[in-house]
């Protein structure tokens, strides 16, 4: 791993059905690791499942009828596998709760 750099993609999703998150925030984390997991080219995913700590970071919180998932990068390295296949998203699409969000809106912190 090379080059300290720390960036952020901050997304906020809107489902498109009417179900209730509230509740759900807390256990969203890993069903979006998953969907990070599916956008991230395998062999640096291989590489993510031998190091003993991941360069980037997750997780999502509820605002209004909305959640925001951010995804930060701690190397530049991290950044061009990890944030950079995710800003071309327009849709999350969490096969785990059946649901697809639309991205409302990104913003890039680098």
């Amino acid at each position: 791993m090379t080059g300290a750099q720390l960036s952020s993609l901050t997304m906020t999703l809107k489902s498109s059905t009417k179900k209730d998150f509230a509740r759900q925030t807390r256990s969203l984390g890993p069903n979006l690791q998953g969907v990070l997991m599916e956008h991230i080219d395998g062999s640096y995913a291989a590489l993510l499942h031998q190091l003993p700590f991941n360069p980037y970071s997750q997780y999502c919180v509820r605002e209004d009828d909305a959640l925001v998932w951010r995804v930060n990068a701690l190397t530049s390295e991290a950044s061009a596998h990890v944030i950079e296949p995710l800003r071309s998203l327009e849709t999350v699409a969490v096969r785990s709760i059946d649901t697809t969000f639309d991205v409302s809106k990104m913003t890039l912190d680098s």
